[in-house]
């Protein structure tokens, strides 16, 4: 009997070895086959943080965020004088031939615009005093920015600006046409559209945290736990799923693929019947995904990870050694070119004091004051933008109607109630 109870031990060891070891790939279902989708890490020559991504084929690419990099036969290589081509905000690779890229001017709080002809780069006239945040090239090549309470549209040559969105805030993503017809997304997770002459919100009343658009008149947005899908010129409800609320971006990945990334290597995919948790191989903040063909891509994120995916087995690359991980430090702060009244008190009566500040150009802002202890006993300060939330934006109905602003320049705290 002895015998028979070995074959079980053995067996069970062999399972529970089979069931914990990592093999970086995922099973997933599609509409007609079951197929799996294999992860590999690539050697990066950075460890700065990639914002966006754009792969021209399957041997050529480029990846942005601090420095460029980029992709050609099988390695990654940071582009010649990098100090010239760093710290950007924005970019748009239509192809090979035309990229766009906005780099900041520090302490301008300004950006200047970038064009790749295929062979060099040079700097290119943009109507902007404020930063660029988001560009968008369309297939006539007409380029769309936008930014802190500036757009623009460049056709034939021309640079037009056009009014902004009502809300007032500044705009992270930015989809347009030829025909001044244009989604813009801005970063209080409104959704407004421009047609010609006018500006209209959609999904009012609802946070949309990421957008993507094969067109002005096809497109999705996130919305909590659900997908919604802009087509004959209506919303409706694309699918629902609990994971969704990890989300941070969406990817529209033709036919009928969603793709979400979020925190810690999470990462989602709609496979046209529902959505499915990947088992991604690493667990760093992914940023951004680039698709190619035969089920192809990458999907980059912070601290330089590139990773490529494919619905075939992937040889393993060789990890390349970059000695002292690069470390840039976060300073809680922030310019203040634009905020010139301040008063300080405690404003939500949690003993901590909080600061208001009036602005010119842009909404007033109140930073709570959030400091805490973490588990060691460090004592950290953070501050938190609350003025949308509890409404002392300083915006009012009629700014929003006529898109003038007032002008505020000073502001003090009073106890009106003697409470």
């Amino acid at each position: 009997m002895r015998w028979k109870y070995k074959i079980i031990f053995y067996t069970a060891i062999f399972l529970f070895c089979n069931a914990h070891t990592p093999n970086f790939s995922q099973t997933i279902k599609d509409s007609q086959e079951t197929k799996k989708i294999y992860f590999n890490v690539f050697p990066s020559p950075s460890k700065r943080d990639i914002t966006y991504i754009k792969m021209f084929s399957r041997s050529k690419g480029i990846a942005v965020g601090t420095y460029v990099m980029e992709f050609y036969g099988k390695v990654w290589n940071l582009v010649q004088k990098k100090s010239e081509l760093s710290s950007f905000r924005g970019m748009f690779a239509k192809d090979e031939n035309h990229i766009y890229l906005a780099k900041r001017i520090y302490p301008m709080s300004s950006s200047e615009l970038l064009f790749f002809d295929g062979s060099i780069w040079r700097k290119i006239y943009n109507p902007f005093s404020n930063e660029i945040f988001c560009i968008h090239v369309t297939n006539e090549n007409s380029v769309w920015l936008g930014g802190d309470r500036e757009i623009s549209v460049r056709k034939n040559i021309k640079w037009t600006n056009l009014t902004y969105p009502p809300n007032f805030f500044p705009i992270v993503q930015i989809f347009g046409n030829n025909e001044f017809q244009v989604w813009t997304r801005t970063n209080d997770n409104n959704l407004f559209f421009f047609n010609n002459s006018d500006w209209t919100q959609h999904l009012q009343n609802k946070s949309v945290v990421s957008v993507d658009f094969e067109n002005v008149n096809h497109g999705f947005a996130l919305v909590d736990n659900k997908i919604f899908e802009f087509t004959d010129g209506n919303w409706k409800i694309h699918s629902t799923d609990e994971s969704l609320k990890y989300v941070q971006k969406i990817y529209y990945q033709k036919p009928n693929r969603i793709w979400g990334l979020g925190k810690n290597g999470f990462v989602i995919l709609y496979d046209g019947i529902r959505w499915l948790k990947i088992d991604f191989p690493i667990k760093e903040n992914m940023t951004c995904i680039s698709f190619i063909p035969d089920e192809k891509g990458w999907i980059a994120g912070e601290n330089g990870t590139l990773v490529y995916f494919s619905s075939r087995v992937i040889p393993k690359s060789e990890p390349l050694k970059l000695g002292f991980k690069a470390v840039t430090p976060f300073p809680y702060a922030k310019y203040l070119d634009d905020e010139y009244g301040v008063a300080i008190d405690d404003i939500n009566g949690d003993g901590l004091r909080d600061i208001y500040s009036v602005c010119l150009y842009n909404p007033n802002r109140l930073y709570i004051n959030a400091t805490d202890t973490n588990k060691i006993g460090t004592t950290y300060s953070l501050f938190m933008d609350e003025a949308a939330k509890r409404n002392v934006t300083g915006v009012s109905e009629s700014e929003i109607i006529n898109y003038i602003p007032k002008l505020h320049l000073g502001v003090g705290l009073a106890d009106i109630e003697n409470d």
